[in-house]
């Protein structure tokens, strides 16, 4: 008899302890990094071999990320200094390497990218010993 009673408690036990405790919490959906969508001017580019520093008016250079689409649209009135892109449209992605996120345009490095606020800081100088770092401001 109390083989019988300890087999039931243990089935009694075993069924508490297999039953769904209710809903589990879903996780929230993988959302791309929307920091980049929008309008950046550039506004300074310092660097190369001489060292320059070049600021620009805004509207001369104008980079339109697009997130859904993975493109930028470049905007390019200036011709006199270092300029960055022609005007166009680019494939875009991000990539992180080593703690280091950098910008790949048209499946070439860039360079590194980082977002404060309302300014977009991209630095070649990780890549190229005569780069540029650009300033954006949105």
């Amino acid at each position: 008899m109390k083989t019988k009673q300890f087999l039931a408690f243990v089935l009694f036990i075993g069924l508490f302890a297999s039953c769904d405790k209710g809903p589990f919490p879903v996780p929230p959906p993988v959302v791309q990094n929307n920091d980049i969508e929008g309008d950046w001017n550039l506004i300074q580019a310092t660097g190369g071999l001489a060292g320059a520093t070049i600021n620009y008016q805004s509207g001369e250079v104008l980079w339109t990320f697009d997130t859904l689409n993975n493109t930028i649209l470049v905007n390019n009135t200036d011709t006199a200094w270092y300029n960055s892109l022609p005007s166009g449209t680019y494939n875009y992605y991000d990539s992180l390497s080593n703690g280091v996120e950098y910008l790949i345009i048209n499946n070439e490095v860039y360079g590194s990218m980082v977002i404060s606020n309302d300014t977009l800081y991209i630095g070649q100088e990780l890549i190229m010993a005569d780069g540029f770092s650009l300033t954006f401001v949105r």
